[in-house]
């Protein structure tokens, strides 16, 4: 056996027949925990292969101690989503002295109930708060999930206008709470694809072919994520804006309903997986930008806020079809790749 930088290199064995062998590194086997008989996945990815154990289906293990004075809410939670989207199955709180204050841990599984799929509270004690992730596998369809965050961030965007044209702080409200489901499916997808990554039977399993789309999905999915926050930044100028002007609003509304235009086709050509409806959204919003180019703004300060929000909406639209572009093509190129490798 030869080493170069990249790896050792082993030579294929004919084992008889049209059968050939390939010796695996007794390290690797060590470490991933195996022995004999035990299956292993082969997947193509263009000339090469892939091998993965199948038993790292089932997805275990880390484990964190997140140490708390209790005083940087906001920071403590952050660290624990950043543990949860890298795939951590069990987060302990733990006092760095003394005890963990009620308002804390209340307002701190508050938090975790709110953004974490999957996460639910096993110990809770004056000196320890732990979560633990009582779903072992993801179980989702990477593509029912970004039509789940777009139907409910496009009724955001859709009502926080409206919230904005009628004054009603109530039905602004809503829009608030509907972000949080938007957020939990986010930040669930993104902790499914972080573990998709290394796993190419999990990869399957949410509807992708290739890790490196792992990658345009977190695009596709931090697109719609944002989109749902700029609905609520509207929403938000309902309490100090009040009822704007009936002009303001149909300019508002005319921006809208372009806006949203592009975002139902960026997301429908992902859903589809229509390189050409994508390239088609790509053109009408090059097309708006000239249009917008020489049209001055309203004279209302609230009303010029929202417009930029609604730009906003526009962009991550363009993302999304980006990334639908940049997909479709690989795809097409490792299937060529494929072809070419049967042929020579």
């Amino acid at each position: 056996m030869n080493k170069n930088e990249e790896g050792s290199i082993r030579k294929l064995q004919f084992t008889g027949k049209s059968s050939y062998s390939l010796n695996v590194p007794k390290d690797w086997v060590e470490a991933a925990g195996l022995k004999a008989q035990d299956p292993l996945l082969v997947t193509e990815e263009g000339p090469s292969l892939k091998v993965t154990p199948l038993k790292s289906r089932n997805l275990t293990g880390h484990e964190m101690d997140l140490m708390t004075d209790g005083n940087r809410l906001d920071r403590d939670v952050r660290k624990a989503i950043s543990a949860y989207l890298a795939g951590c199955e069990v987060i302990r709180v733990l006092p760095k002295s003394g005890r963990l204050g009620l308002e804390f841990k209340n307002r701190f599984k508050e938090n975790v109930s709110s953004r974490m799929i999957g996460f639910e509270v096993t110990e809770d004690s004056l000196k320890e708060l732990t979560f633990q992730a009582l779903v072992a596998s993801p179980q989702i369809d990477m593509f029912a999930v970004v039509r789940r965050m777009y139907m409910i961030s496009s009724n955001m965007l859709q009502e926080s206008v409206s919230s904005l044209s009628r004054g009603d702080v109530e039905e602004a409200g809503s829009v608030l709470k509907a972000d949080d489901d938007v957020d939990r499916f986010h930040f669930y997808a993104i902790r499914t694809l972080n573990q998709a990554v290394d796993n190419p039977v999990l990869l399957k399993d949410i509807s992708l072919m290739y890790r490196s789309e792992a990658v345009m999905a977190k695009t596709i999915l931090k697109s719609i994520e944002r989109v749902a926050d700029h609905s609520v930044s509207i929403a938000t100028l309902t309490r100090v804006a009040g009822r704007i002007s009936s002009r303001d609003e149909g300019i508002i509304r005319d921006r809208l309903e372009k806006a949203q235009k592009l975002y139902e086709g960026a997301v429908s050509s992902f859903l589809n997986l229509n390189e050409v409806a994508a390239e088609d959204v790509l053109d009408e919003y090059v097309s708006l930008k000239q249009e917008e180019a020489g049209v001055s703004l309203p004279e209302g300060r609230w009303t010029g806020l929202v417009l930029e929000h609604l730009q906003r909406v526009s962009d991550y639209s363009a993302d999304i079809s980006e990334a639908v572009i940049d997909m479709m093509v690989a795809r097409k190129m490792r299937k060529e790749a494929v072809v070419g490798e049967g042929r020579s």
